[in-house]
This record gives structure tokens, sequence and C-alpha cells, in this order.
């Protein structure tokens, strides 16, 4: 998996960005790092410069990160996750507490999190016709362009939602919109206690 460390700092702060994301999601927030922090940005499974998931479920994916976060060696460390990277955040500290490894994860952050996916997204699912419209609403600049408009309500200013899709490989990303549908309600995490 593709990590990029940014600062030497004692503290440590993970990225995991979202859906259709890489480790560059993150990129805004290292010119405004403390200088007694540490920054891990990832690319996820499938992602920008990694390899693909071993399977594409949530809980093999959680698995596959939490054991690259083992490796960085460092404890008490604050999971960032940006959209559907917030609860990939929340299932990998599930993974690293099972694992016994209760004091790798001090704090999550999740930015505008993705927390389920919601029914206008289950649509692009459906057997045979759903693959079809994601390509028309993400694989090419008009559909793109007609997407960004739809969700104006939801964007501001002159924010472009649907820019990022460009420079994708669309079949990972449909393929994270899957697992991301399998992968339950938040409720699920009601018992999650992390150290801190």
């Amino acid at each position: 998996m593709f990590i990029q460390q940014t600062g030497r700092g004692p503290q440590t702060v993970v990225g995991l960005h979202g859906w259709s994301g890489d480790h560059h999601t993150f990129d805004p927030l290292l010119g405004e790092m403390p200088k007694d922090c540490r920054f891990y940005t990832l690319d996820l499974p499938g992602c920008g410069k990694s390899e693909l998931p071993q399977k594409w479920q949530m809980g093999s994916l959680a698995c596959e990160v939490a054991q690259e976060l083992m490796q960085l060696n460092r404890k008490e460390m604050t999971l960032v996750g940006s959209c559907s990277g917030g609860i990939l955040a929340v299932f990998v500290s599930r993974e690293l507490i099972r694992m016994g490894e209760i004091d790798r994860v001090k704090r999550l952050v999740m930015i505008d999190p993705f927390a389920f996916c919601p029914w206008y997204f289950q649509l692009f699912l459906i057997p045979f016709v759903g693959p079809l419209m994601y390509a028309a609403a993400f694989a090419n600049p008009i559909g793109r362009w007609i997407t960004n408009l739809f969700l104006q309500d939801k964007r501001a200013g002159d924010t472009h939602l649907t820019r990022d899709f460009s420079g994708v490989n669309h079949g990972v990303v449909w393929k994270y919109l899957k697992m991301l549908s399998e992968c339950g309600r938040p409720t699920q995490f009601r018992g999650l206690d992390l150290p801190g």
C-alpha cells in the first residue's frame, strides 16, 4: 500500500481518503500541520499507487489497512477520514481493537463523513442498468458536469464535486461504492470504545 509521510514529529496523524480520492486528498492540510506532527497519507487499496484489495469487502479492507498501520510502529494515532474514509477509519479502529492493538488509535476525526450509502447512490448498483447509470454520471465529462449541476445545493460556491472522477479507475470506484453499500448502518459501532 502506498503511504506518504510528511513531518517527523512525535504526534501521528493518518489520513484515509474517501470515494474516488487518493493520498492527495490531504494536500491542503499538510502546509498547516504543527511541527510536532507526522502525517501519513495513504492510497487505499485499488486507488492511486496501491494494488487492488485482497477482497472487495469492508472488513477485509479494514484488516489490510490495520496491518499497514501496525507496520508504521506508531501508537496513539489520530485517524482522519474524509468522506467514506471516515467510515473506514471506524472499521480500522475496530479491527485494531480486535487484534489487541487498543493503544494504536487515540482518536477519530471525520471530515464530511459518508456514514451510509444513500438511496440515490443505490441506483448505481441496480444489476445491469446501475453500472450504465454510473458511467453516464461519472465516467464522462458531460455526465460529471450535469451531476455537479444537480448537486449545487450540496456544494459551496464554485466547488466541483465530480472533478476528481476524471482521473480514476471507474471499475475500482464502482466496486468501492458497492462495498460501501454493503457495510451496514453506523449504529453497529455503538459499543466501540476507543481510549483517550
